[in-house]
């Protein structure tokens, strides 16, 4: 095999462990919105947390393709188990090209299908975990209560 060195990063051999983990689209602008969304939570946003980055997000969970591709989505939440988070945050965004014509009416209703089956995941893994809502519309972020 043969490499080129790009440059030099350390990084920490150990785990590390993390409060929260953001399940959201692929889509680079929630970046931003995480790293706000953590400062509002009067929380450094340098510490770390784990995204679970997947195009349509939600959509993977509330409508998966197959058995096996939801399987795959909690097989990927549960390595999170690994940094012991006490916290999951499920990202929608207004207009998610997953979505294509098939954005849901009540985005609200989607997040909470999603909330319901990540809840009875957490259950059966006997894992326990609050699990929050996050609806990027537009111009603003909204938390579903």
């Amino acid at each position: 095999m043969a490499l080129k060195e790009l440059f030099s990063v350390v990084v920490a051999e150990n785990h590390y462990i993390v409060k929260r983990v953001f399940l959201g689209c692929i889509d680079w602008r929630f970046l931003r919105l995480v790293k706000q969304f953590r400062i509002n939570q009067d929380e450094d946003p340098n510490d770390p947390f784990d995204p679970i980055n997947i195009p349509g997000g939600v959509k993977k969970l509330v409508r998966p393709r197959s058995e096996d591709a939801l399987a795959d989505v909690l097989a990927d939440i549960k390595i999170t188990f690994g940094h012991k988070p006490e916290e999951y945050i499920l990202i929608l965004h207004n207009g998610c090209a997953a979505y294509g014509d098939n954005f849901p009416e009540v985005p609200e209703d989607e997040l909470r299908k999603g909330k319901k089956i990540l809840e009875d995941f957490l259950a059966r893994e006997s894992y326990k975990a609050k699990v929050r809502m996050i609806f990027k519309d537009w111009d603003k972020v909204y938390e579903v209560v």
